[in-house]
């Protein structure tokens, strides 16, 4: 699945009507990076809107398995003051990034975070196959998360009814329902006959977040 988004008075609204609320979150003075951490990844840009380059920077511990961190958070440096905060139910997972995006449609810009799905391991350990994505934006100067696919995958939550002519039902956990055409679709000749009538009662389920794009 695909999201897309907008914000406006500190809620994500999403092009299928569901509104997660923005949750602001504390930030403190940069510290020195402790010894076992590392420096994951670092991007440069304006998060403050002050017409300044920030240097914004992953820092995590790598554990015993290769790619993946724990213990993340955020520093972001700047000529004035460098500040940090922590990522709390966000800040372990595998092959973690950042970006800077574009997405309050301000002159600065917000972090994006990404952690991927995790591969499998064995048998004995279960791992995380769902992608992580989670938006933090200084906007009208606090901070601010705009983003959490955790909770945008609850809330999206919902049931799919396949109809005659190639229709497909979705109802949301919401309440919202919408109708799509899947006649386009590939591998439909096990669901619906030639005419489009369907091959008996075919029901499924809204998957979680896979994609995200901007």
């Amino acid at each position: 699945m695909v999201i897309h988004g907008e914000l406006g008075g500190g809620f994500i609204e999403t092009y299928l009507g569901i509104t997660i609320p923005a949750i602001y979150l504390q930030y403190e003075m940069a510290s020195p990076i402790e010894k076992d951490f590392k420096i994951i990844c670092e991007v440069p840009g304006n998060v403050f809107g002050t017409g300044g380059e920030n240097i914004i920077k992953l820092i995590g511990k790598l554990t015993d398995i290769k790619e993946y961190y724990e213990s993340m958070y955020i520093l972001i440096e700047n000529l004035d003051k460098s500040i940090q905060f922590q990522l709390y139910e966000c800040s372990f997972g595998f092959k973690p990034s950042i970006e800077l995006i574009n997405f309050s449609g301000e002159l600065y810009e917000d972090i994006l975070l990404k952690i991927d799905p995790e591969p499998e391991r064995d048998e004995q350990c279960s791992s995380n196959k769902i992608l992580g994505v989670y938006i933090y934006s200084f906007n009208s100067g606090s901070l601010k998360k705009i983003f959490d696919s955790q909770t945008f995958n609850y809330s999206f939550d919902g049931v799919v009814l396949y109809e005659n002519n190639y229709k497909v039902q979705v109802v949301m956990k919401t309440g919202n329902s919408f109708i799509l055409d899947v006649k386009d679709s590939q591998n439909l000749n096990q669901i619906y006959q030639g005419s489009g009538r369907i091959i008996g009662t075919r029901f499924g389920q809204v998957m979680a977040l896979g994609k995200i794009e901007f």
